[in-house]
C-alpha cells in the first residue's frame, strides 16, 4: 500500500548490479525514476550536484526561501537538506505524543501564558512565584484539551505525558519568576514572534546573493526580553530559545555555520525591528542570546544537611540558561550582586 517503502531495497539491488524482480518493480509508476537515480549512485563522481534547471525547479528561479533551521540543516548535511527541503520528503505522521509534539505543546503553553499575563495588564514579574505556577497550570490544562485534536487527552498515557510536562513547566516558570523579581532586569515582551511567514507580524530578512537572486530568511523567536537603558533610551534585547533539554552553543559548530540559530535570530531582529513597533521605538542593541532547557537538569548537593540557601541555588541551577552575552550588560542580566550569582546563567554571573 506504500510503494515508497520499497524504494531503498530496489535501489540497493540496482546499484549492486542485481536484476530479477527489480526489473518488474521498475514498471511501477512510483519507481519510474529509480533507474536514473541508481546510475548516479553507482557513479557519484559523474554527478556531483544538481543541474541548474533542476535546482531552480526545486528552490525557485530567483528567491530562495529558507528558515534558519533549514540553513543549519544544509550546513550539517546537504543531502538531508535536499531530501527534506527540496524534495519535501517527510515521515508519515502518526497520532502519538512524539518528541516533536511534546515540544510543540511546551511552546504553546508558554506562549499562552505570556498572552494571559499581558491580557491581564501585567508583566511576568508582577506575579508571585506561587501565583505564576498556578496560572501556568491553568493555561496548560486548557492547551492539553485543545492540542492536536485532543491528542493529549486521548488516553491515560498521553494524559500522563501532559501532566509531566505541566509539572516541569510549572517549576520552570516559578524559578524564572523569582529571577525576574530579584536579579534579571529585562521584561518578556513577545512570545513566539514569527518573521517571514504568510501571517507573520514581521517580514522576512532578505539578503542579496548576486546575479539577481536573493535569500529570504524566516523563523520564529520563542521569547524576546527587552529593557530600555535609562541613560540613553536604547532598547536592550535578549532572545531566548526553548529546548526540550539543556543545550549550549558549540563554538566549533557556530564557526562552521551549523549552530547559527541564536545569532541569526538576533541579527534578523536587529534588521527588522526598525520596520515595526512591536518591540518599541528607538535604537536597539542585542545584549544576549540563550538556550533555555525545559527539562530540569539533575541538581545534587553534598548532603541533606546543606543550608536552605544552597538547596535553593541547586534547585534554580536545574533551569540555567546557556548562550552568549555582552559583558558590558552583565548588570542587567544578573543584578544579584552576589557570587556565584543568581544561578540563572551557567558559568557564574552570566554564560560566556
Amino acid at each position: 500500500s506504500h510503494p515508497a517503502e520499497l524504494a531503498v531495497p530496489v535501489l540497493r539491488v540496482l546499484t549492486t548490479g542485481g536484476q530479477g524482480s527489480s526489473e518488474t518493480l521498475l514498471n511501477v509508476p512510483e519507481f519510474a525514476g529509480l533507474q536514473e537515480l541508481a546510475g548516479v549512485l553507482r557513479d557519484p563522481e559523474a554527478q556531483t550536484g544538481l543541474l541548474p534547471e533542476v535546482a531552480k525547479g526545486l528552490y525557485g528561479p530567483r528567491q530562495l526561501r529558507l528558515s534558519v533551521s533549514a540553513i543549519e540543516e544544509f550546513a550539517s548535511c546537504s543531502f538531508r537538506f535536499l531530501v527534506s527541503r527540496g524534495l519535501r520528503a517527510a515521515e508519515r505522521r502518526t497520532f502519538e505524543a512524539d518528541a516533536r509534539r511534546r515540544g510543540s505543546f511546551s511552546h504553546e503553553v508558554l506562549a499562552r501564558y505570556h498572552a494571559k499575563v499581558k491580557e491581564d495588564g501585567r508583566e511576568w514579574r508582577d506575579l508571585a512565584e506561587d501565583e505564576s505556577r498556578l496560572l501556568l497550570q491553568e493555561v496548560a490544562a486548557t492547551v492539553a484539551r485543545e492540542f492536536e485534536h485532543g491528542l493529549l487527552a486521548a488516553a491515560p498515557r498521553t494524559k500522563f505525558t501532559a501532566e509531566q510536562i505541566t509539572r516541569q513547566l510549572s517549576e520552570f516558570i516559578g524559578v524564572l519568576t523569582g529571577w525576574l523579581r530579584g536579579s534579571y532586569a529585562l521584561t518578556p515582551l513577545a512570545a513566539e514572534l514569527a518573521f517571514g511567514g504568510r501571517e507573520s507580524p514581521l517580514p522576512a530578512w532578505t539578503l542579496p546573493l548576486g546575479h539577481d537572486r536573493e535569500l529570504t530568511i524566516s523563523g520564529k523567536i520563542d521569547r524576546i526580553d527587552v529593557l530600555t537603558d535609562p541613560s540613553n533610551a536604547e532598547r536592550l534585547v535578549v532572545i531566548m530559545d526553548y529546548k526540550s533539554s539543556a543545550r549550549k552553543m558549540d563554538a566549533m559548530l557556530v564557526d562552521a555555520g551549523v549552530d547559527i540559530q541564536l545569532p541569526a535570530y538576533l541579527l534578523a531582529l536587529e534588521h527588522l525591528a526598525p520596520e515595526s513597533s512591536l518591540i518599541g521605538s528607538g535604537p536597539m542593541r542585542g545584549i544576549g542570546m540563550f538556550f533555555v532547557g525545559l527539562r530540569p537538569e539533575t541538581a545534587s548537593t553534598r548532603s541533606r544537611d546543606e543550608t536552605p540557601d544552597k538547596l535553593a541555588l541547586a534547585r534554580r541551577k536545574a533551569w540555567q540558561h546557556r548562550g552568549r552575552y555582552d559583558r558590558d550588560a552583565v548588570r542587567w542580566l544578573d543584578g544579584s550582586g552576589e557570587k556565584p550569582g543568581s544561578g540563572q546563567f551557567a558559568g557564574g554571573r552570566a554564560a560566556d
